[in-house]
């Protein structure tokens, strides 16, 4: 669970690579708070400029003055950098003499994430080298002549390589706060929080996410057979037991084989994709609820209410109103 959070503040950086995480991350220590009478104070988060002065000017125009300068600064648990404005180089070249702290930072363990273009410094810092990581679009060329030994990932707007975070855009930071903050809390609480900001912050962001190393992308064509049975399933699903006898396996072997690969077991894999069915059929569709929970699966629509309440922290209809909300109509 996070305690401690650093915030760098950089000349001509977008204001809201900042606030956005920053205040996900305070809901969701809050939450924490609330759910735990007892737990100790609240997140402690401090700013810090990258030059003496600690004030900052930021891309919009505000003025910012920053808690203490980088030496000064107590190691975080977390620290969060931001995005620049256009072009990353002039901004990584202002950044130099960050880069002793950053790699100290990193050797002692810090969750280091970056948003957009951020990535940049933590590759001119060498701490990309040989991993897996992300950058805005438009400086992808860019970002792989400069750092031709990152693994850089141009499907996916979010990577995570160890203790290192990538968000490839604006959009994307919040999809991976959502990511950990499930992490260093729960999954309920991410799942709160996203409902809190917005019940759409995250579209299966886990398509979006490289984690290196991690189980889904895996190797076991058996188990990639029986995700694309559930990818493509609709409505009443045969039993796990008769999924495993086509694939000759047992219901304990498949169950324990699936949830190596992916971290799931089939069942909560097979939940977690009608939901996210549901989701888009509410946002889409005038169908009523009792007939998306048939279409995606569930004849018991008080049952499919239940489980969508659980995943989503919003009711069906409390989900519907809050995505149909944001829809502009004419006059």
């Amino acid at each position: 669970m996070l305690h401690s959070v650093a915030v760098l503040l950089l000349d001509d950086m977008l204001t809201s690579s900042i606030s956005l995480p920053l205040e996900m991350l305070y809901a969701a220590d809050n939450t924490a708070r609330q759910r735990q009478p007892g737990r100790q104070a609240r997140l402690a988060v401090q700013t810090v400029a990258a030059e003496e002065h600690r004030c900052v000017r930021t891309q919009a125009g505000l003025t910012l003055l920053a808690d203490t300068h980088w030496p000064q600064a107590k190691q975080p648990q977390l620290l969060l950098l931001p995005t620049f404005w256009r072009n990353p180089l002039r901004g990584v070249r202002k950044a130099e003499a960050l880069t002793p702290w950053l790699r100290e930072l990193a050797e002692a363990g810090v969750l280091l994430c970056t948003v957009s273009t951020g990535s940049f410094l933590l590759a001119e810092a060498g701490l990309l080298a040989n991993r897996a990581a992300t950058t805005h679009w438009s400086y992808f060329d860019t970002f792989a002549r400069r750092y031709p030994n990152t693994l850089l990932q141009r499907h996916h707007l979010i990577t995570q390589s160890g203790t290192v975070y990538c968000a490839g855009s604006l959009n994307a930071i919040a999809d991976l706060m959502v990511h950990l903050i499930s992490e260093q809390y729960s999954p309920e609480i991410s799942r709160q929080v996203e409902s809190q900001f917005s019940p759409e912050i995250r579209s299966q962001h886990r398509e979006s996410l490289y984690v290196e190393g991690q189980p889904g992308l895996h190797h076991d064509e058996t188990i990639a057979a029986v995700q694309d049975q559930l990818n493509a399933g609709s409505g009443k699903m045969p039993s796990m037991a008769t999924i495993a006898r086509r694939f000759d396996l047992s219901t304990r072997s498949l169950n324990r084989r699936f949830k190596d690969v992916t971290g799931l077991t089939p069942l909560q894999y097979l939940q977690q994709k009608r939901i996210n069915d549901a989701r888009e059929l509410l946002h889409k569709t005038d169908l009523k609820v009792s007939d998306i929970a048939s279409t995606v699966g569930y004849e018991d629509s008080s049952y499919f209410c239940a489980l969508f309440k659980r995943h989503v922290q919003l009711s069906p209809q409390q989900y519907r109103s809050a995505v149909r909300g944001k829809l502009f109509g004419g006059v």
